[in-house]
């Protein structure tokens, strides 16, 4: 069975619509992946978020979490608004490129806490109640009113 596609021109003269802009449509793979730009942006944070919400944060599993938020908010959203560059010419590209700068920003935004704990790693502090040291991430974990300033003890890190 051959898939078809609907394409729906909102114009005042279909026919010059016909004319004009179905020729500039590729029918290619790099199009359908476009097409998915939007959900990418909505979903992908969502589901990253969701996913370091579910599972929990260890010393053993923080880095694949915190990997999959980071390519789910930041690198799904950015991966799929590349194909989307190439209809960004003449005139409407005024309109056209900030807001696919903008909207996809806004996801990969959500993501620059987790890409900074990624980066720096994870740190060790001295839990108040119990003397025992505790696993914290500095940017994506809430500050407590215990620890006003938060600071890593480096030396906490190391193992012996």
């Amino acid at each position: 069975m051959k898939q078809t596609t609907t394409l729906l021109l909102p114009t005042l003269n279909e026919i010059e619509a016909v004319r004009v802009i179905v020729p500039q449509l590729r029918r290619d793979w790099v199009d359908r992946v476009g097409a998915f730009w939007l959900v990418g942006c909505a979903f992908g944070p969502l589901l990253g978020w969701l996913v370091t919400e579910t599972f929990p944060i260890t010393p053993d599993s923080w880095h694949w979490l915190y990997g999959l938020r980071a390519l789910l908010a930041a690198g799904v959203p950015l991966v799929l608004a590349l194909p989307l560059l190439r209809y960004v010419r003449g005139k409407s590209s005024l309109v056209a490129l900030p807001l696919l700068v903008v909207i996809t920003l806004l996801p990969v935004s959500t993501a620059i806490p987790v890409i900074q704990d990624l980066w720096e790693g994870p740190c060790v502090r001295q839990a108040p109640s119990t003397s025992e040291p505790e696993f914290y991430l500095k940017r994506t974990e809430p500050v407590s009113e215990v620890y006003p300033f938060e600071r890593c003890d480096l030396s906490l890190n190391s193992e012996p």
